[in-house]
């Protein structure tokens, strides 16, 4: 059987919305690109949210740290920045965490990303960055009754984590939306 390659945009092709709307606010000026060598205690590859969230805990757990990112297009270009700018630490996704690297590690692994909705938001604040940053959870609506999520929320039940993932009747949904 052969395999059908998913399209990719060429790197800089295709910009969200927020993107185009941050760019066309303020371009910023073009990076030069890196010419000969350059010498560095870390490198960061790629310049997307996990990229520059790296390297800027790691400047800020070591300020003599001589960190360099690159990055083949602009910051946010890639995956980071057509992710509609949403923070889900995705306790949906726990019981397949779980399966990888074990339960303990796995739930210490969803604890962190939960934790890190609010360090985000601290990082925010703290640098009196206008990104709209609000945390009010998620809702997601299920139109296949067949994929409930009921397995997710039995799982998150056996751990005392309930309280991450809640389902809700109709009419409660349609209250949120």
């Amino acid at each position: 059987m052969g395999s059908s390659a998913i399209a990719m945009p060429t790197p800089g092709s295709a910009r969200s919305f927020w993107l185009q709307e941050a760019l066309a606010f303020d371009p910023g000026d073009p990076c030069p690109p890196l010419r000969g060598r350059d010498t560095a205690d870390v490198c960061v590859v790629g310049a997307g949210f996990a990229g520059l969230w790296t390297a800027a805990e790691l400047v800020t757990r070591e300020p003599g740290l001589r960190v360099a990112v690159i990055e083949s297009d602009i910051c946010g270009a890639g995956a980071s920045g057509r992710n509609g700018g949403f923070i889900v630490p995705s306790w949906f996704d726990l019981p397949e965490i779980c399966r990888i690297f074990g339960d303990a590690p796995g739930i210490d692994l969803a604890k962190a990303f939960d934790e890190q909705t609010d360090e985000i938001g601290a990082f925010c604040a703290e640098h009196s960055m206008d990104v709209w940053y609000h945390k009010d959870g998620s809702l997601e609506l299920i139109a296949d009754w067949q994929d409930d999520h009921s397995d997710v929320l039995s799982f998150l039940a056996s751990h005392g984590l309930s309280n991450h993932m809640v389902r809700v009747d109709a009419e409660t949904a349609r209250s949120y939306v």
